[in-house]
């Protein structure tokens, strides 16, 4: 356990151990006092903001036998009709909590297989789909479920998030890191845990230290850098070598764009900001760098 990276040993395993609850604490506060509680949900939200957890938590509430599949893995009809042959079956372990991650990469005919079960679940039946592109569902699905949106964490949330790790690590708190982190991880605890496993054990005076935190400065500048670019539309040359610039993961930097964009599109009100925000909507999470590289070559090649 002392060994595992903070963004695991730091998972919550309660409601009340979840940070930025405010939006959905009350919410499910409820649904667990209900006899007549919902039986399918959606957890929906950008990468990294906890939505897995949050099932995880609700099978444990429920005192639940959960299970999860990997939709990306399991698209097809039959097994959807695997899944549905064992639901005639009553649990031995308390309720049965099916946890569906990745839901929108479902097909449609896994989709439409399961519309009934989602209609009318078995007794003591619960499903979580937890998706970051709800959109992608069909409407017969997204009509059946009781919608709960996870957003990213604010930066105070963030920053608080960071300073109980170091509390709970013994040590003291380095806020010079902890900020760079909450402002550079954009709300998205998972993101800012995985930084801070990288340096929390790291002495000020250590040369890894200062290499880390340059890291951080290089990434902010060059994220801001590519900002302007996309916003200026400069050529594609210009921003080609901006990207070869960046080492970071490709979902940071769309989630830095986003952040920036959507700062400059409340200043602005320009429909050119907006372009960029639907642009970059989707995950990078499957395509990597690709994705981003395809968005900012849209981007830079569009007449919006």
């Amino acid at each position: 356990m002392e060994n595992l990276p903070l963004n695991l040993k730091y998972r919550p395993n309660t409601l009340y151990g979840m940070y930025g609850t405010g939006n959905y604490l009350s919410i499910c506060e409820n649904f667990f006092e209900r006899e007549d509680r919902p039986r399918i949900y959606l957890f929906y939200g950008p990468p990294g903001c906890g939505k897995t957890t949050l099932a995880r938590v609700f099978a444990r509430e429920l005192k639940g036998d959960a299970k999860e599949y990997n939709i990306s893995n399991t698209t097809g009809v039959d097994t959807a009709r695997a899944i549905l042959d064992k639901l005639h079956y009553k649990s031995l372990k308390g309720p049965r909590v099916l946890i569906f991650n990745e839901c929108h990469r479902a097909s449609k005919n896994f989709q439409d297989a399961m519309l009934e079960a989602f209609e009318e679940p078995p007794p003591d039946t619960y499903f979580i789909l937890v998706t970051t592109e709800p959109d992608k569902l069909l409407s017969t699905v997204l009509s059946r479920c009781t919608k709960i949106e996870l957003r990213p964490l604010s930066r105070n949330e963030i920053i608080q998030l960071l300073k109980d790790v170091y509390v709970q690590e013994e040590l003291e708190p380095d806020m010079e890191i902890i900020k760079k982190i909450a402002k550079i991880s954009e709300g998205v605890p998972r993101d800012a845990l995985v930084l801070l496993n990288k340096i929390i054990d790291m002495n000020r005076e250590d040369e890894d230290y200062e290499k880390f935190l340059d890291g951080l400065k290089s990434f902010e500048t060059t994220t801001i850098e590519l900002c302007r670019a996309l916003k200026d539309r400069l050529s594609w040359d210009k921003v080609a070598k901006i990207i070869d610039n960046l080492n970071e993961d490709p979902e940071t930097v769309r989630y830095a764009i986003l952040g920036f964009f959507t700062k400059s599109l409340l200043r602005s009100g320009k429909p050119a900001d907006w372009y960029v925000l639907d642009v970059f909507s989707s995950t990078f999470i499957y395509n990597k760098k690709a994705g981003l590289v395809k968005a900012c070559f849209e981007i830079i090649n569009s007449e919006n």
